[in-house]
């Protein structure tokens, strides 16, 4: 298994992740998108009944390590065209 920057720390009922690369500004790479996924998707098991997601340094997270794509179809790319909720949508033009 690869080695993410996606650090969980559970404190009772919840669960604090935290992007830990502050070197690249927490960018993610591919390995680490599906470490968050698998973080996130199986929190309720855990017992969790909260998230609280951080980024380490400065930044919480810049978005795709673009560095590390290597060609691969990054999983999350995808997940805009299958939301079925409209609030990010809504959260987007909020500010225009």
């Amino acid at each position: 298994m690869t080695p993410t920057a996606i650090r969980t720390v559970r404190t009772g009922r919840l669960l604090h992740i935290t992007i830990d690369r502050p070197g690249r500004m927490n960018a993610l790479g591919v390995d680490d998108l599906v470490a968050l996924d698998t973080a996130i998707s199986g929190a309720e098991a855990t017992g969790a009944r909260a998230i609280v997601l951080t980024g380490a340094g400065r930044a919480f997270c810049t978005g795709a390590d673009l560095t590390a794509v290597t060609g691969e179809e990054i999983p999350a790319a995808r997940a805009g065209s299958e939301l079925t909720d409209p609030t990010p949508t809504a959260l987007q033009h909020y500010g225009r």
